[in-house]
C-alpha cells in the first residue's frame, strides 16, 4: 500500500489532544482539591469522653464506669470538589459563607477566640459543679453595671462593666444592697458611689455621685442601670484542670459540668454505658443553646451511646437528624440533666439536695 505520510501525522495530532486533555485534566483535578473557596462546610466531628480529659488534685476522686461524651463539629474552608461535594452528595454537611463563619475575624484569631470560650466554658462547667456539690467556689465582690440606660440620671457619670463598691458608705458586695440603698433615697436627692472602673492598664478607684431622677414607672428613686452581682472565684482548697486539647468552643459545657460532679461523687452518675450531651452551661445552672446540632447528632448516632441530652431548644433539631435509636433528651438546666441521668440508673444517694435552677420558659 502506498500513502502520503497523512495517517500517521492524524494520529500523531490525536495522542497529542489526548495528551493534552490528560494533563488539563489532572491540573483541574489537583486545583479542585487546592483552591479553596469563600465557603466553610460544617461536618460532624469527633466524640469525645469527658472524664479523661479531667485531671483532680487535693482530693479523692470517684471515677465510675459509665462515661458522659461531648460532641464536636468538624469546621473546615472548602475547595471546589469538597463544594461540589456537599452541595450534590454530602447530606451531613452544611455550607456557609465565609462571612458567617469569620465575621471580620482572620481563621487564627477565630480559633483563637474558639479556643478562649472553650476555657471560659470549663472555667464556668467547674464552678457550677463545685457550687452544686456545696463547696461555695466564688463570692460575691460587688455590684457590676450590664446598663446604663443612654437617657437616665447615670448616663454619663457611670459606664457599663463599672462595679459599685460603695454607695453613701455602705458595702455594696451584692446587687440587692445597692439596690437597698436606693430605696432608702428620696427623688432629687444625691448617691454618692465608690466604683471601680476597667482601664488600659490596672483598674482604678473612682469616687461620684449622681443625683437621682424618678422611676418611669412607679415614681420611686431612679439610678437608670442594670445592676448584677460580680462573682470572684475563691480557693476551695483543690483544683480540677481540663485539657481539652484542639476542640474549642462554649458547647461542651453542661457535659463538663456532669463529668465533674460524677467524678467527685461516689456511685456511677450514669449507670454504665455511654450518654452523650450538648448544651452551654451557665453559671446560673441553665443550659443555652449551641451550633451545629446537626452535625452532633449525626457524630453521636455513630456510637455506641444510648441516649443523647440536648438543649430543650434544639430537641426538635436533634430528633431530626439522631438515628432511630437514639432517645433524645431536651433538658433547661443542670437539675434536669441530673434527673434525667438518675431515671436512666445513674446512681444519684451521694448527690446533694437539688438546686431549683429557674431555667425553664415562664408560662
Amino acid at each position: 500500500m502506498i500513502t502520503d505520510g497523512s495517517e500517521p501525522a492524524r494520529l500523531s495530532r490525536w495522542w497529542a489532544m489526548l495528551g493534552v486533555a490528560l494533563v488539563l485534566g489532572a491540573v483541574v483535578g489537583v486545583a479542585g482539591n487546592r483552591i479553596e473557596l469563600d465557603y466553610y462546610g460544617l461536618r460532624p466531628g469527633g466524640v469525645y469522653e469527658t472524664e479523661s480529659v479531667l485531671e483532680v488534685s487535693g482530693i479523692e476522686t470517684f471515677p465510675s464506669d459509665g462515661e458522659v461524651l461531648y460532641a464536636t463539629v468538624n469546621i473546615g474552608q472548602l475547595s471546589i470538589w469538597e463544594w461540589i461535594e456537599a452541595e450534590l452528595f454530602a447530606d451531613n454537611t452544611d455550607v456557609l459563607g465565609a462571612q458567617d463563619i469569620l465575621g471580620d475575624r482572620t481563621d487564627s484569631e477565630k480559633r483563637d477566640q474558639d479556643l478562649a470560650m472553650m476555657q471560659r466554658s470549663t472555667s464556668t462547667a467547674t464552678l457550677v459543679a463545685l457550687n452544686y456539690l456545696g463547696y461555695e467556689p466564688f463570692e460575691p465582690n460587688g455590684t457590676i453595671l450590664i446598663e446604663v440606660l443612654p437617657d437616665g440620671p447615670a448616663a454619663g457619670v457611670l459606664q457599663r462593666g463599672d462595679v459599685v463598691l460603695e454607695a453613701d458608705g455602705v458595702a455594696t458586695l451584692e446587687s440587692d444592697a445597692l439596690r437597698e440603698v436606693i430605696s432608702a433615697h428620696e427623688v432629687g436627692d444625691d448617691l454618692e458611689m465608690v466604683i471601680e472602673r476597667s482601664s488600659d492598664e490596672e483598674p482604678e478607684t473612682v469616687e461620684t455621685t449622681v443625683t437621682l431622677g424618678s422611676h418611669p414607672e412607679t415614681g420611686g428613686p431612679f439610678l437608670g442601670v442594670t445592676p448584677d452581682t460580680r462573682l470572684m472565684e475563691r480557693d476551695v482548697g483543690f483544683s480540677i484542670d481540663v485539657d481539652s486539647g484542639s476542640v474549642g468552643g462554649p458547647s461542651a459545657g453542661l457535659a463538663f459540668t456532669l463529668a465533674m460532679i460524677d467524678l467527685l461523687t461516689e456511685g456511677d452518675l450514669v449507670g454504665g454505658g455511654e450518654i452523650a450531651v450538648t448544651g452551654t452551661m451557665g453559671l446560673n445552672g441553665c443550659v443555652g443553646p449551641i451550633g451545629g446540632m446537626k452535625q452532633k447528632a449525626i457524630a453521636v448516632s455513630d456510637t455506641d451511646a444510648k441516649a443523647f441530652i440536648v438543649p430543650a431548644s434544639q430537641a426538635d433539631e436533634a430528633l431530626a437528624h439522631a438515628s432511630s435509636d437514639l432517645v433524645v433528651i431536651p433538658v433547661h438546666g443542670l437539675d434536669d440533666a441530673l434527673d434525667a441521668l438518675a431515671e436512666r440508673g445513674g446512681d444519684s444517694d451521694a448527690l446533694p439536695a437539688p438546686i431549683d435552677y429557674p431555667c425553664e420558659p415562664a408560662a
